[in-house]
């Protein structure tokens, strides 16, 4: 049995051409780029620093509210000047996670966000057993009205150490509110 020669005249040849592109831009160059930006944005679109809620209506709405934390002491004294020792509140430490193809939203990491109302013109970093750690953990101010730090795990008790331009401190500690009122 002979076989019969298949050929295509110039038309034919030009939209098979074309097709073939098409098939191939769509399957090596499109679905993989598409594939690509929606990994990059699930996956590495995960904030690097945790994330914080900006008041504590927000924090609660999405169930990240731990509590308020009340100062022992209700006045920081550095220099001689007075402040006013305003309470604190605490959330959930999370991230934002950033998708290209759906919903951004966020994932819950360990630990807790300290936030602390900038109310006083006060440098302020978490006390700790070792002095010199004290000056390399400030907290964070991200934007006009709050400073955040990120502990790693959740505290009943925060002790904060307030200074001044001269480096002169004052440390308060801070109690958990529901620990204070039997919640």
């Amino acid at each position: 049995m002979q076989m019969k020669e298949f050929s295509l005249d110039k038309d034919q040849k030009k939209i098979m051409t074309g097709c073939v592109v098409v098939v191939f831009f769509v399957l090596f160059l499109l679905f993989p780029s598409v594939w690509l930006i929606n990994m990059y944005f699930s996956n590495a679109g995960k904030d690097r620093a945790c994330s914080y809620s900006e008041n504590v209506q927000k924090s609660k709405e999405k169930d990240l509210f731990i509590d308020y934390y009340i100062p022992i002491e209700d006045s920081i004294i550095i220099a001689a000047n007075s402040y006013r020792a305003e309470k604190i509140w605490c959330e959930k430490q999370w991230r934002t996670i950033h998708k290209f193809l759906g919903e951004a939203g966020f994932t819950l990491a360990k630990g807790m966000n300290i936030i602390v109302p900038d109310t006083v013109t006060l440098g302020i970093v978490m006390a700790s057993d070792d002095p010199a750690e004290n000056d390399l953990q400030p907290f964070t101010k991200l934007n006009d009205s709050l400073l955040v730090y990120s502990v790693p795990e959740q505290h009943d008790t925060i002790a904060l150490v307030f200074f001044n331009r001269e480096l002169q401190r004052d440390t308060v500690l801070f109690v958990r509110e529901s620990l204070l009122h039997g919640k």
